[in-house]
């Protein structure tokens, strides 16, 4: 046999040269369409792909509407194209992936739509009845199988836009089916040889390697190794291990990158998206980034449609797309806001070619060793002389049992020849049954044409070979810190292991709840049968894992162990619960375990380290502390911040000793109170709130929100300074019909005001920042989201709904890595605006949270001693030592660099910062001092306001940047003078807060509608339809930079006052 043209040393895939197509059959010619020629041909050139001289990275769908056991080819349908097409374009693909496609058919319009929308087609050449059996790969690789193969080829080597041909998927899906491995070569051979022979251009050919840590490294090297005629062109692998929240050292994306970093083959993803747990698409991002780049070409989503196993992007109904969730949104926003690499992303020539793998319990392609292959069926020379002919398409006849027991011998380059074996064994029965395709890893039967289909075999008494369907399954496992955890199948690749290893590896009731909940697959055992010998031999999870349900081999009884779990947040087994005295007995500072949500935690070495010192945690050593940890912390804090190795696992909570509370009679007394609050309705204003909030939140939430800095002179001048501020309204106007929408940033709102970031939302309410999330969706109101929120980022955006709109108050860290994470992963959910508080560089003295927050264990003000670390205290400072007090206005082009959100300084105060932040191309300011909770006696935003727009406008800058504020609105009439004084929108924080602490949902919803109720009455006083009407002329503020000037005094402000406390005398002993 002729060599190839185009070698794997070589590895450059020529441009396509349609001319020398001319000798194929009529009937090829036939069945393969002619490319619009619109896109570049792809090629390849060292461990990338290429467009011409530009690197080309793969930015792809899996695409298989319907699924593959419906067999259906979505690329015959024009119609099919024609609706999806748009839906691959907004997502920012450049390519599609499809598994089964008609080879009879004829693709000319879809392609060419595709190619007409710049999408390239990564193919498989397999289809449920043309594929290799993975259990009888010597029957299955015959003839009729390749004439099939080569027909698809056939089908679309013409089309510019077909990017690459997969000879395989995930036929190799455990340790002990690696004996395909051999044939799986073959195939890619035979391949790109009948490419060469047929004068196509070289498209390039490879296989997809399932999710098989075991072997998939070792497939790859299979693939690299050998002659150039029987390499691959590249290698692609299916990987699902980022799960949202994650990182590329805790998916272990960083360990991929360090394993294949001398391969010498283009690399990418044929499948990525988490499968067990959240996915967000953040890895979408990830894969672009020259971390990657350097050794990965992209990769491609799984998948578009929803499925039966339910990982669609899209649901599809009929004529009808829809999007699944925020699936759409969250990839689109990754892909579509993520560049690809300058200067060809780290690709490299130098990759070296691989040696093949030895033979091991985890590797075994007997009778093949080394680079032997099976020599060519006979009979096909013909097909690369002449052309492969008509295909069979997706009804004929099958090739699964085509095979001869004679294989012609080797012919040169193509390996030794195939061991011959006995007609008996070209049978389905027994364990052929659980074999794969090459196509999709499907089973050989019609019936088990699923994608990923493999069976259960349950030797069940008289039951013995019965075979249950499992759709693909993709099993929780256990998670390495970012190592590629050995593959949770059977030791040294036994067929039968012990069920210890087994349950070590895999969580079990994790995988029967995904059967029955997924396939409606349920492990009953009937009372019949109790008693009868029950023996599970494997249960094949294709591309993931293989798990016994539990219970007993060798003939004995069967259990069925619902309680047995794992500790998914260690690298250990947790085989029971922890008891209450075993965490009991580490209570000091040299062993310190606590208990938060009915898991103990070491949390020794974090003592020095915790930003509000250790006396606190130490309150709680060897206890629950749960209650007190809650209202301070995202729920997610352990997980990002305390190493794996610390999370000890569950603990019987039945056995936690429950301490006897002392009676506290101001808790006591504020239970009452809160027994005779005022019902809701008798809530009229802002301050009304605030009032209630006094008087029932607790001492210490109280004391975090209400307090200010130092003197608390800004804080009350806040809201003073809007009593500094009269109105000249207009009359005889007509106002019957009142507007209240404007635009914030570009989104529509409904009125101009937004929930300004508060951290610790629950503080007040058990449900935190989520309520004001609810109620801000309810009005149309745009909330801003804190870096110090009590819910997490996530929790928060998964409250919204719709296209509600949200906002990123950023602290910025010390650590920049985690503050592009952070921004970027923002970005990501979808939010809309980028607020940078530019007034922290440290946080400042509030005597009333510091005075309140850890009296009951001494507090650690300017404390001198024992931590061997300066902290300052209350809630506020013991949240946030991460604030980099060195950000400048340097740092503003590297946030422009990492994100296309639009960048608002926050915390501005005065007029040249103002126009500095216009000169630096900031979006907008927010005039603000923190609340009054930063610097006491600095000016009041609506103060600042008044001088900076003046100033805007005599330069010509006032349409250059939005100006907001925020800080002492309580009435409408604030919002109203501000937006005269020509700010955008106006910030409210501690009211909406004050109204969910005493009320929850349903005093967001008043607090809301009674500012709205407000401001539509006092723009008709004041004579204006809508808020582009208000200007300076309605207002005079000729006394609001006189700080001496005495103003009326406001009661309602003076009445939910807390007057600062000195120090309290020492309770009785």
């Amino acid at each position: 046999m002729a060599t190839l043209a185009g070698t794997a040393s070589a590895n450059l895939i020529h441009l396509p040269k349609i001319a020398a197509r001319a000798t194929a059959s009529s009937s090829a010619s036939s069945a393969s369409g002619t490319s619009s020629g619109s896109l570049p041909t792809i090629t390849t050139k060292g461990n990338a792909f290429f467009a011409g001289d530009s690197r080309f990275y793969i930015r792809g769908v899996d695409y298989q509407p319907g699924g593959s056991s419906e067999a259906t080819d979505p690329l015959a349908d024009e119609s099919t194209c024609s609706r999806d097409i748009p839906y691959f374009q907004k997502l920012g693909l450049n390519t599609i992936r499809v598994y089964t496609v008609d080879n009879s058919a004829n693709h000319d319009k879809c392609m060419g739509l595709l190619a007409d929308a710049g999408i390239y087609l990564a193919l498989d050449v397999n289809s449920p009845k043309y594929s290799l059996n993975r259990a009888k790969p010597e029957v299955s690789y015959n003839s009729d199988y390749l004439q099939s193969v080569f027909a698809t080829i056939d089908a679309f080597a013409n089309y510019s836009n077909t990017l690459l041909f997969f000879s395989g998927n995930e036929v190799i899906n455990s340790d002990n089916s690696t004996t395909a491995a051999p044939y799986v070569k073959a195939v890619t051979r035979d391949m790109r040889q009948y490419i060469s022979e047929r004068g196509y251009r070289s498209i390039p050919v490879g296989y997809s390697a399932a999710d098989v840590s075991s072997n998939q490294y070792a497939m790859a090297r299979y693939m690299d190794c050998g002659d150039d005629a029987m390499r691959s062109d590249f290698y692609a692998i299916n990987n699902y291990e980022w799960c949202d929240p994650s990182s590329y050292e805790e998916s272990g994306w960083n360990t991929l990158v360090d394993q294949y970093s001398n391969y010498s083959l283009p690399l990418f993803m044929s499948e990525y998206g988490c499968i067990t747990n959240t996915r967000k698409w953040t890895e979408a991002a990830e894969l672009y980034k020259e971390e990657m780049t350097k050794v990965f070409s992209g990769g491609i989503a799984y998948e578009y449609s929803q499925e039966g196993n339910g990982y669609g992007i899209y649901k599809i109904d009929g004529d009808s797309v829809s999007p699944v969730g925020n699936q759409p949104e969250w990839l689109g926003q990754e892909l579509n806001s993520t560049s690809d690499p300058q200067n060809g992303g780290g690709y490299s020539t130098n990759g070296t070619k691989q040696d093949c793998p030895s033979q091991s319990d985890d590797w075994d392609t007997s009778p093949f060793t080394g680079s032997a292959l099976p020599a060519q069926p006979s009979g096909i020379e013909k097909y690369f002389k002449n052309g492969a002919g008509k295909g069979p398409g997706l009804t004929g006849d099958g090739s699964q049992q085509a095979g001869s027991t004679q294989i012609a011998t080797a012919s040169a380059g193509a390996g030794s020849a195939t061991a011959t074996y006995s007609s008996g064994d070209s049978g389905s029965t027994g364990d052929s049954s659980s074999s794969g395709s090459s196509s999709s890893g499907s089973a050989s039967s019609s019936s088990a044409a699923n994608r990923g289909a493999v069976p259960l075999t349950v030797e069940t008494g008289p039951l013995v070979g019965m075979a249950v369907m499992v759709r693909r399954l993709r099993l929780p496992r256990k998670r390495g810190g970012g190592k590629v955890l050995p593959h949770p199948l059977s030791p040294s690749g036994k067929t039968k292991p012990p069920i210890n290893s087994i349950r070590d590896r895999v969580d079990v009731p994790s995988a029967i709840a995904a059967l029955h909940l997924r396939w409606g697959y349920r492990p009953v055992i009937e009372s019949s049968l109790i008693g009868l010998s029950v023996r599970l031999w494997r249960l094949r999870i294709v591309g993931r894992a293989v798990a016994a349900i539990p219970g007993h081999f060798g003939g004995r009884e069967s259990e069925i162990h619902s309680n047995d779990k794992m500790n998914h947040d260690s690298n250990n087994t947790q085989s029971k619960k922890l008891t209450g005295q075993e965490v009991a007995k580490h209570n000091n500072r040299d062993d310190c375990w606590v208990i938060i949500h009915g898991k103990a935690y070491d949390v020794t070495e974090f003592l020095p380290e915790h930003p509000g010192g250790p006396k606190i945690i130490l309150k709680y050593a060897g206890k629950d502390g749960t209650e007190e940890y809650d209202p301070i912390h995202p729920p997610d804090t352990l997980d990002k911040f305390l190493d794996r190795s610390k999370h000890l696992g569950e603990v019987d909570m039945s056995t936690v000793e429950q301490e006897e509370k002392e009676e506290d009679p101001e808790e006591a007394e504020r239970l009452e109170r809160v027994k005779r609050m005022p019902i809701l309705e008798q809530c009229y204003n802002l301050m009304d709130f605030e009032a209630v909030a006094r008087r029932v939140m607790k001492k210490t939430a109280w004391a975090y929100y209400s307090s200010g800095a130092d003197d608390e002179i800004t804080m009350r001048e806040n809201h003073g300074a809007f009593h500094k501020i009269w109105f000249r309204p207009r009359i005889l106007q007509d106002v019957e019909n009142i507007d209240l929408s404007t635009t914030m940033l570009g989104s529509k709102v409904s009125i101009p005001f937004y929930v300004t970031a508060t951290a610790l939302g629950k503080l007040g309410n058990p449900e935190g920042e989520v309520v004001l999330t609810r109620g801000a969706r309810k009005h149309n109101v745009i909330q801003m989201i804190p870096t110090l929120a009590s819910c997490s980022f996530d929790e928060i955006v998964d409250a919204k709904e719709g296209d509600q709109v949200q906002w990123l108050q950023l602290y910025v860290n010390k650590n920049r890595e985690i503050t592009e994470r952070i921004v970027k992963h923002a970005e990501s959910r979808g939010c809309k605006g980028l607020f940078i508080t530019v007034d922290a560089p440290q946080l400042g003295r509030r005597e009333k949270d510091m005075r309140s927050k850890f009296s009951d264990v001494g507090s650690n003000v300017q404390n001198t001693g024992g931590d061997n670390v300066d902290r300052s205290q209350g809630a506020a400072r013991a949240i946030s030592s991460f604030i980099d007090p060195a950000l400048s206005w340097k740092d503003i082009p590297w946030f422009k660099s990492i994100t296309k959100m639009p960048i608002i300084l926050k915390g501005v105060q005065r007029v040249e910062d103002v126009i500095r932040a216009v000169s630096v191309g900031c979006d907008g300011v927010v005039l603000s001092n923190h609340g009054g909770r930063q610097l006491d006696f600095a000016r009041s935003g609506v103060e600042v306001l008044a001088e900076v727009m003046p100033e805007l406008r005599r330069l010509g800058l006032d349409n250059k940047i939005e100006v907001f504020i925020d800080g002492g609105i309580r009435r409408a009439t604030d919002i109203i003078k501000a937006l005269c004084l020509g700010a955008k929108g106006v910030g409210i924080g501690r009211p909406f807060l004050y109204a969910m602490s005493a009320y929850g949902l349903p005093g967001v919803d008043r607090a809301m509608q009674l500012l709205k109720d407000e401001m539509e009455m006092n723009m008709r006083l004041i004579g204006c339809n809508s808020v582009d009407q208000l200007g300076p002329e309605f207002v005079d503020t000729r006394g609001l930079s006189m700080h001496s000037t005495g103003v009326p005094q406001d009661t309602l402000a003076v009445n939910v006052y807390d007057p600062l406390a000195g120090p309290r005398e020492k309770s009785k002993l």
